[in-house]
This record gives structure tokens, C-alpha cells and sequence, in this order.
């Protein structure tokens, strides 16, 4: 079946063109013409996207260079700059010297070339051994890092992820023909895991009713600076919800806004830890005070976390 270029300007050329032989199965042939047809007629319809997925299909199935032609045609009108390049390139590559087409690939991938973006990654220099960067969900190898990588133009995503940081991810927007570089930045530290043994016993039996009064006041004093802290974190986490509503209109961040919403996301759960541990460590210093002052010859005082799902915190058990 002959496959013509979709531009009409270079029909002649594709129309006298010779084609090699197929080396697919008859059916898988058939199955190809059917959806190069269908490509042809979308095409003609207006709907881009559609034909350019018919010919994607028709050309996994039998890679002739005429439909090779007309995917990268269609990619090229739906501004995929990149994949409209590579694959005139391979066009140019299949096409022999006495090809009439061969001037009219040469021309596109000529001109794409000009119109690619180039992105170079670089890693921060404190990032631990073993940071994963990817690239649009993509791992970029590690022989990519820090040179200059052809790119669809638009906005890209490059996450972190490096042990003992929460993952960072930012937006990199770029444009036709930009080079642009970025530095891949590592997440805040990870905020510490929930503590699997007792925090503090105070065995008032072996000691005197001072020493727990002693134990009371500062476990108190402990409790109130972690209230404070809270408060400070928590006034950080109202700035971070701030930048959030004015770098994310609309539910699209750029890459302030990220940033901004992942600090948000751990200071949000380190202020709520404070809190948690600020208001038990007062309340058990309060509870120590009070054993210390008692006469019972031997009571007994523990300070015990208590994780569970959704909450977190500290609870004081005894026997008075």
C-alpha cells in the first residue's frame, strides 16, 4: 500500500516513492494498512492525537519508513519536538541516497534539531551516596548527571530521593531551542522515627522522694520547651500554607510552591509531635512533683509512649 506524506506541498515526492519489502507476517501487514488508513483519515478529520496514535500502532506492527514519515509528521504537529526529531532522524537513516524523500526528511530533522531543549541535572554536593534523581518518574543514570540531555520542551518534574531526607521534587520549566541547568536539591531532613522502648522510668523506690520531686520539675521543664517549640513550628507551617495558596493557583505549583508544600508537609508533623510530647512530659512532670511529695514507702513511676494509628504520644503509668 502506498503511505504519502500528510503535507500536500510533498505529496509528489512520497506518491513515486519506492518502498523496501515487509518483512512482517501477512496478517500483522493487514492489521498495519487498516490502521495507517485510519491514521490518514483522523488526520484529515482535524484529530491529531488520535492519528498519531493509529500510526504509532501501525508502525510497531510493520515498520515501513512511509509510515515512519507520517508519525513523525503527526508528532511535529502536536509540538513533541523531541520525538518528531528522532524519528526523522531514523527516516533520514532508512531512506537511500536516490530517495526522494530523502531531502524533505533531511529538512525536518534539520529544523527540529535547532528547536530541541537541552536540560542538564546536576546533584548537590552533600548528597549522600546512593540519591536516586529521576526525571519525569525516569531515573536519570548517573553517567547523565551534570551534562546537557535532550528534552521534550514544557515543564518537567526531577524528584530526589536520598536516605534519611524526604523525597524533593521540583518543576523545571523550559522552553524550544532553551539550554537551562538545575541543581537536583535534597528534601528537609526526615523527621525521627517514633521511639519503640521507655522514654524515662523513675523508680521513686530506690531513691529519695526529692529526687522524683527533682525528675518532676524537669520533665516538666522539657514539656514546656517543646510547647514552644510547637509554636514556632506551627507559625512556620501557617508561613509555609501561605506560600503555598500563592505559588499554587489553580492546584499547579511551580517550584517554589513545591517546596514550600513538602516543608509544610514535615514541619505539619514535627508540630504535632511537639505538642504531643510538650503537654504528656508537662503533665508527668506534674504527676512526678506530686509523688515526690507523697509518703507511700515504694511507689513506682513510668513514662511509656503510646503509638497508634493516626496518633502519637506518651502515656504515664504507675503504681502509687
Amino acid at each position: 500500500m502506498l503511505r504519502s506524506h500528510i503535507s500536500a506541498a510533498t505529496l509528489y515526492l512520497l506518491l513515486f516513492a519506492a518502498f523496501p519489502a515487509r518483512a512482517a507476517e501477512p496478517s500483522a501487514v493487514s492489521r498495519a494498512d487498516a490502521l495507517f488508513t485510519e491514521g490518514r483519515q483522523l488526520i484529515a478529520g482535524g484529530k491529531v492525537d488520535e492519528a498519531c496514535l493509529k500510526f504509532a500502532e501501525s508502525y510497531g506492527l510493520d515498520p515501513a519508513v512511509g509510515t515512519l514519515i507520517n508519525l513523525a509528521s503527526c508528532e511535529e504537529k502536536q509540538q513533541r519536538v523531541l520525538s518528531a526529531w528522532k524519528h526523522w532522524e531514523e527516516a533520514v537513516k532508512r531512506l537511500s541516497a536516490d530517495d526522494k524523500r530523502l531531502p524533505l526528511a533531511k529538512e525536518h530533522a534539520t529544523a527540529l534539531g535547532k528547536r530541541l531543549p537541552r536540560l542538564t541535572i546536576k546533584l548537590a554536593a552533600e548528597a549522600p551516596q546512593g540519591t536516586v534523581v529521576k526525571r519525569d518518574g525516569a531515573v536519570v543514570p548517573a553517567a547523565a548527571m551534570g551534562a546537557p540531555q535532550l528534552v521534550e520542551p514544557g515543564a518537567h518534574t526531577v524528584e530526589v530521593i536520598a536516605e534519611g531526607r524526604e523525597p524533593a521534587r521540583q518543576l523545571v520549566a523550559i522552553a524550544e531551542g532553551e539550554s537551562k541547568a538545575v541543581e537536583a536539591a535534597l528534601g528537609p531532613p526526615l523527621a525521627p522515627a517514633p521511639m519503640a522502648v521507655p522514654v524515662a522510668a523513675v523508680e521513686a523506690k530506690a531513691a529519695p522522694r526529692a529526687t522524683a520531686q527533682i525528675a518532676g520539675f524537669v520533665t516538666g521543664g522539657l514539656g514546656l520547651g517543646a510547647l514552644v517549640a510547637a509554636a514556632v513550628t506551627g507559625t512556620q507551617v501557617l508561613e509555609k500554607r501561605k506560600l503555598v495558596q500563592e505559588h499554587c493557583p489553580g492546584r499547579a505549583c511551580d517550584a517554589a510552591g513545591m517546596q514550600a508544600l513538602e516543608a509544610g508537609r514535615t514541619l505539619t508533623v514535627v508540630t504535632n509531635v511537639l505538642w504531643v510530647a510538650g503537654g504528656v512530659a508537662v503533665g508527668a512532670g506534674a504527676a512526678l512533683v506530686v509523688v515526690g511529695s507523697m509518703k507511700p514507702a515504694t511507689p513506682k513511676v513510668a513514662l511509656m509512649p503510646a503509638v497508634g494509628p493516626g496518633h502519637a504520644g506518651m502515656t504515664l503509668v504507675g503504681e502509687f
